[in-house]
């Protein structure tokens, strides 16, 4: 399956189950095969996040590929919101 994502891209997160995270831009680090997940980094404030066993605050996190939108401006068509209607429901 082709990913819309690439390393190096800015991307716009557009689901995350942390809802500070939506709508703020990461840097695309690397792909996980194992994860199915791309490294990516937060850039600005770190986000605060409940995981167990102890609170993390960080700008490293995780992300699928559908849950990221590209910033290359390569399809000035595209918006957010055709972009969340195309992925359905089914993210992260």
């Amino acid at each position: 399956m082709s990913k819309r994502c690439r390393p190096g891209d800015l991307a716009r997160v557009i689901y995350s189950f942390y809802p500070e995270m939506i709508g703020r831009i990461v840097l695309v680090q690397w792909f996980s095969e194992a994860r199915n997940e791309w490294a990516a980094r937060l850039l600005g404030e770190p986000v605060l996040a409940y995981l167990e066993p102890d609170p993390t605050r960080s700008n490293d996190w995780w992300y699928r590929d559908q849950s990221l939108l590209p910033l290359r401006g390569e399809d000035p068509e595209s918006t957010l919101d055709e972009a969340i209607e195309t992925e359905g429901s089914s993210h992260e």
